[in-house]
């Protein structure tokens, strides 16, 4: 473990997973999140990733903390990129700094030329930041403390990309559409059916395979092992309503998309929907299922009395914004930040 003072404020530990100070690293949003009523703790999860931890004190009480994280298959245009994950950190300039200092001399150690965050490991888990709005967070939404956007932009990063939540409100629309497309796609022996809770894991492999497929030219996507996908999931098993998550097959039973939808139950107002995951298999046969699926949710939700539909974190340049452009409330941002070392 190494200690680097800031002798005007603070002082960042340095250590690595195995050091006691993971159990104060794991604590410290308890107490920055305390009576937060959106708050949903979470452990420390960085894709099965290696990571050194960086935890900030200032008059001997811990005020931020972050991971450094270098995943080899991440690399921004070109360049020895490392991750800036599990960032948690008071309202203080001071204590920012003082992370970002500790963190930025730790890459620079190791040849890393750019840095990105937040990013906890890959895009599989929590990154990015959530520009400030006057809307709560919904289920499963990046929710963090406010002030985190003018922290990075404050020690210089620059946004590289954005992402979008949309709400759709006027569910009173025509779906006459529907039945007509499933009969088009079931002449080519592709069907629409429901997830079968009761073969989670084996329907779960399935969508494993395929998101790996559909996610591979994403913007700094990665793998991650089954392991840690099947984990993700089965944390948020408990809240799966299965017919809300929808499967297109064909004749031999090979997933060519699906979508993923849970509802919001953190909405204690209103029956909302979010839609976490659309995902489809590239290739000509699947043209129109993604439009399909997202439609069919729509229109279920709609008879069955929801208020409203989330379409989660889309990434701005990505084929889901044009589905709902017409018909949504593009509510929220989430920004990614990086910056040379």
């Amino acid at each position: 473990m190494s200690l680097q003072e800031r002798p005007d404020y603070c002082m960042v530990k340095q250590f690595e997973k195995e050091n006691p100070l993971m159990e104060k690293f794991s604590a410290f949003p308890a107490r920055l999140y305390e009576g937060d009523p959106f708050y949903l703790p979470k452990p420390v999860a960085l894709g099965g990733l290696p990571a050194t931890f960086f935890l900030a004190y200032c008059d001997g009480t811990a005020a931020g903390r972050a991971a450094a994280v270098i995943n080899p298959e991440i690399s921004y245009r070109n360049q020895a990129t490392g991750l800036i994950g599990c960032y948690e950190c008071e309202n203080d300039p001071s204590v920012s700094q003082a992370l970002f200092d500790s963190m930025f001399e730790f890459f620079r150690a190791r040849g890393i030329d750019y840095v990105i965050g937040p990013m906890n490991g890959t895009t599989w888990g929590s990154y990015r930041v959530t520009e400030p709005d006057d809307d709560p967070p919904f289920f499963l939404d990046n929710y963090h403390r406010t002030w985190y956007a003018e922290q990075f932009k404050g020690y210089g990063f620059g946004t590289i990309a954005r992402y979008y939540s949309a709400r759709i409100t006027d569910m009173d629309r025509s779906y006459e559409r529907v039945p007509r497309f499933e009969k088009l796609f079931k002449k080519k022996g592709i069907i629409i059916r429901v997830f079968n809770i009761d073969r989670f894991e084996e329907e779960l492999g399935k969508i494993y395979e395929l998101s790996r497929i559909g996610f591979k030219d994403n913007f700094l996507y990665t793998d991650i092992p089954y392991v840690v996908f099947k984990s993700m999931y089965e944390s948020i098993k408990r809240f799966v309503n299965q017919e809300f998550v929808l499967l297109a097959e064909d004749s031999e039973g090979s997933l060519l998309g699906f979508i993923f939808c849970l509802d919001n139950v953190l909405e204690r107002k209103k029956r909302s929907l979010v839609i976490k995951t659309v995902v489809v298999r590239p290739g000509n046969r699947s043209r129109g299922v993604g439009t399909l699926l997202v439609e069919k949710i729509h229109q279920r939700a709609f008879e069955t009395g929801y208020d409203e539909i989330i379409h989660a974190l889309m990434y701005e340049d990505n084929t889901s914004m044009n589905i709902v452009s017409d018909k949504a409330d593009h509510f929220r941002t989430y920004l990614l930040f990086g910056r040379k070392v």
